[in-house]
């Protein structure tokens, strides 16, 4: 499973992640966790902002493509809350992953 935030910076450590798959030959679920950020005005939810979202839809589809090249099953999920670090875990528990790669730029 392999996280990102969205920066280059996590879109470039995929590199080493492909290396990974390629010797390891497993599926991957490319997971971007969206949270509400705290503006001046108030709390923007992603939920509701699709821009947002079409966004990091954008990112998953790009990554995961860049990954599927290397011929490993890919798999993306967006998910959205207050708490990240608890989408990131229910979904490796869901998806019964075996490695957990996070990647914070």
């Amino acid at each position: 499973m392999l996280v990102l935030d969205g920066h280059e910076l996590a879109a470039e450590t995929f590199e080493r992640v492909s290396q990974f798959i390629r010797t390891a030959s497993g599926d991957v679920l490319v997971l971007r966790a969206l949270e509400p950020r705290l503006t001046v005005d108030a709390l923007e939810d992603p939920l509701t902002s699709e821009a947002t979202r079409a966004e990091a839809r954008r990112y998953l589809s790009e990554v995961a493509r860049r990954i599927d090249s290397d011929g490993a099953s890919v798999t993306t999920r967006l998910t959205t809350g207050l708490r990240t670090d608890d989408a990131i875990v229910d979904s490796a528990r869901e998806y019964a992953a075996d490695l957990i790669v996070v990647v914070d730029g």
